[in-house]
């Protein structure tokens, strides 16, 4: 809808009553000022009048603008003081814990805390023998593969996995309860590969 200023609305409006209530005898009126293309709709006169008489006002009433409270002072206090007491809390738990939606949660970390959750990600220690472990292998390796060209196509590097029987294959199922910088001392895999 075309954007009209109260100078043509009241020229709209001035004619529509002089008209004696008439849509279209306004209508005809308001083609010679507008253009028979560029006049307006016989919508936009009725809302016109509606909105005239309902708020005696030309101006365009105020649209509320919904309150935004997620970021408030105390949301953002107590998202702090949620991370002093327990880091390591996820957020979709930390959201529920709080009462404040998950997105919420997100911005406030992010915009207000300036903190940035860690990918979660599969890491192992270092042990000392791994070096002279790796050495080993990259020399077996080398020397299977002078022996045989092929060699690179029948070894299979994997990672954890879970195997059904008919086919599907879903990997890295393993259970992340600490960061990437904390290391697990509990070495079990309490799954089984099936």
């Amino acid at each position: 809808m075309v954007k009209y200023t109260n100078k043509q609305r009241l020229q709209i409006l001035n004619i529509y009553y002089r008209n004696s209530e008439s849509v279209a005898a306004t209508l005809r009126a308001l083609t010679p000022m507008f253009g028979r293309n560029s006049r307006p709709s016989r919508q936009a006169v009725t809302s016109l009048v509606k909105k005239f008489e309902s708020t005696y006002s030309l101006c365009d009433v105020a649209v509320p603008v919904r309150l935004r409270v997620g970021r408030s002072v105390e949301n953002i206090a107590a998202v702090e003081t949620s991370i002093a007491n327990d880091p390591n809390q996820s957020i979709l738990r930390r959201s529920q814990e709080l009462g404040i939606a998950k997105t919420t949660l997100w911005r406030i970390l992010r915009k207000d805390l300036t903190l940035h959750p860690y990918k979660i990600r599969l890491t192992q220690e270092l042990k000392p023998m791994d070096h002279s472990k790796r050495r080993t292998f990259s020399d077996w390796a080398l020397e299977k593969m002078r022996q045989d060209d092929q060699f690179h196509r029948k070894i299979i590097f994997s990672d954890e996995a879970h195997f059904w029987l008919n086919g599907f294959c879903r990997g890295q199922v393993l259970p992340y309860r600490n960061g990437p910088s904390e290391i697990s001392k509990n070495n079990e895999n309490t799954y089984s590969l099936t």
